[in-house]
């Protein structure tokens, strides 16, 4: 073993994969095994009982805080004489097998996003270990950097190079989180087993399997009910209008809010125009194809009877993210003169609202 070392050290370039394969299989052919005992254990790390999705919140938002399992966590004691590669690997655990393309970053390193079996959530899980042994060449008596957990055997190990027999500890930590990977439709429960870690010996993973588990974490997707609405615009006569842009008495109605749940962070609306926007300053919209009237449109109003705008983002005031609750955002409507003409019949339009919840 001393020669060949000696060689790696006397001859560097493209003799050092040459070396290292002779290194490893004379440790292979000499039967060198580490001693371990541990395994067949179930580690759990706690998670919130209920996570609040809103809806409209961006994909790759983290849904919990990162949760880990206890940072002294010794699953292995391995003792050894001989050199090698010693230490601890896992794999992401078989409840979350399926990546869903996205990666989150965290500290500058990329964790695959593993989809759960909740539509639009998905799961991080990343992995470090710790060799409490002077032995160790390299990783010794210090936590290895955080990498995220693989779908094959991976991790970073105790690199022993002398013959003095060592004993160590193998800790392993691992660490979660939820991630919105899109939409969530609906609720659902996640947990289960989400890594599996074993210890290894020689590059070769042993029949230590301890397994880590997350508690059940209840997904409870954030939205309001919104009924539609239907407005009555009552009947008018031809003299209430002078010209074009003049108008009617306006109608005030609301638009509902009910059962909006605590938790969002902000709750927008939007109106949008279904039918042409004759005069777009005045939000003043076309009649519909069902209409027999002709030489106006409708106008929508605030609850002052400022002219509201189509199209525009407003944050609803008043609600309560400690509480939810139901709320309602009064507006109002009337008619508007469009053209030189009013013919009278009926008189129909229509608009959309639109929630947005973050």
């Amino acid at each position: 073993m001393t020669n060949i070392l000696n060689l790696f050290q006397a001859r560097r370039g493209g003799v050092l994969y040459k070396v290292l394969s002779v290194f490893f299989f004379l440790l292979s052919a000499k039967g060198v095994w580490a001693t371990c005992t541990g395994g067949n254990q179930t580690f759990t790390i706690s998670m919130p009982a209920t996570v609040s999705v809103p809806r409209d919140a961006a994909a790759g938002t983290l849904l919990t805080p990162w949760a880990y399992s206890a940072q002294n966590a010794s699953p292995w004691q391995c003792s050894w004489s001989s050199p090698g590669l010693y230490g601890g690997r896992g794999i992401i655990g078989p409840n979350f097998s399926t990546p869903s393309g996205q990666t989150y970053f965290s500290g500058g390193i990329g964790y695959t996003v593993w989809n759960t079996n909740v539509s639009g959530v998905g799961i991080i899980v990343g992995t470090r270990v710790i060799f409490n042994t002077i032995g160790c060449t390299y990783n010794k008596g210090a936590w290895t950097g955080w990498a995220s957990i693989m779908s094959s055997w991976a991790g970073v190990a105790c690199l022993v190079t002398d013959t003095t027999p060592h004993s160590s500890p193998v800790g392993v930590q691992i660490s979660v989180a939820l991630v919105k990977t899109g939409q969530v439709p609906s609720g659902g429960i996640v947990g289960g087993t989400v890594a599996q870690i074993a210890s290894i010996d020689v590059n070769t993973v042993t029949s230590l399997l301890d397994n880590v588990n997350i508690t059940n974490v209840r997904i409870v997707p954030l939205l309001c009910t919104t009924p539609d609405v239907t407005v009555n615009m009552g009947t008018h006569r031809r003299d209430e209008f002078s010209g074009i842009g003049t108008f009617t008495s306006p109608i005030g109605f609301n638009i509902a809010l009910n059962n909006c749940p605590a938790g969002m962070n902000s709750v927008s609306y939007r109106v949008d125009a279904v039918t042409t926007i004759v005069n777009a300053s005045n939000s003043v919209v076309a009649l519909d194809g069902s209409s027999t009237a002709a030489g106006v449109g409708v106008q929508l109003l605030d609850d002052t009877g400022s002219v509201f705008p189509l199209g525009t983002a407003k944050t609803m005031s008043g609600y309560s993210t400690g509480t939810g609750g139901s709320y309602a955002i009064p507006l109002k409507a009337r008619y508007y003169q469009t053209g030189a003409t009013v013919t009278a019949g009926t008189a129909n339009s229509a608009m959309t609202f639109t929630m947005t919840y973050q």
